[in-house]
């Protein structure tokens, strides 16, 4: 146990539980490793595509600057789970307010309305 939270209580197997794979992904960390300066990876892009937030270590100018990404310093620092948790529950209010006032069926009301009213 560390950090209050029990570690067999964290699901890490998405091959076990699908469902995962669209609430937070993991880039790539310890980049550093292997010297390269900009850490361009297909991962980070296929999370974009998915449009689920995630975490990564190093230089992503395509994502450095982005809310709904994670980035770490390139060193081995350890990353908390209770740092994570905080990071997906911000994030998940920001999806769930997209998922309201963002929907098709939300935006396609005003126009439907002006449609009918004519």
């Amino acid at each position: 146990m560390s950090n209050g939270i029990d570690i067999s209580e964290v699901p890490l197997n998405t091959a076990a539980n699908p469902e995962l794979t669209n609430i937070l992904g993991i880039g790539t960390l310890g980049i550093h490793r292997t010297g390269v300066p900009i850490n361009s990876s297909l991962k980070h892009q296929e999370n974009c595509a998915r449009g689920i937030p995630f975490i990564y270590s190093g230089s992503n100018p395509d994502f450095d600057t982005c809310h709904i990404i994670k980035r770490y310093e390139e060193n081995e620092s350890v990353i908390h789970l209770d740092e994570l948790k905080t990071f997906y529950n911000k994030i998940k209010t920001i999806r769930d307010h997209g998922k309201y006032h963002l929907s098709w069926s939300r935006k396609i009301q005003p126009v439907i309305k002006k449609v009918v009213n004519t």
